[in-house]
């Protein structure tokens, strides 16, 4: 894994850059910080294959949700740039891009 796995600092790189998407701020104002402040530490747990939550749980979390596939393609890019600044290697960056992407129907399933 990185060199540094440090969930804190991930957490503060990811959040900075999410929040600095100018496409993210209506989806980020509907919601309050508390509910969105797991996700760096899920996104890491299950972008490398320990994951707690399943399908059903992932679709739950989501259903109400507004989220479509811009924002969804935003926050896991996002969280690949956090890992990169944080000395993830390319196969890891790799590997955690497509396991978050393949969370994506579970995510998106409710809004149709």
């Amino acid at each position: 894994m990185g060199k540094n796995n440090d969930y804190q600092a991930l957490s503060k790189e990811f959040f900075s850059k999410v929040q600095g998407d100018p496409k993210l701020q209506e989806l980020l104002q509907n919601y309050a910080q508390e509910r969105i402040q797991h996700h760096p530490e899920t996104f890491h747990s299950h972008a490398f294959g320990e994951g707690n939550y399943s399908s059903e749980q992932i679709k739950e979390a989501h259903k109400n949700v507004t989220i479509d596939d811009h924002h969804f393609e935003s926050m896991v890019d996002h969280f690949v740039q956090a890992l990169n600044v944080h000395g993830y290697s390319d196969e890891d960056k790799k590997k955690a891009l497509e396991m978050l992407k393949g969370y994506k129907d579970m995510v998106l399933s409710e809004q149709l």
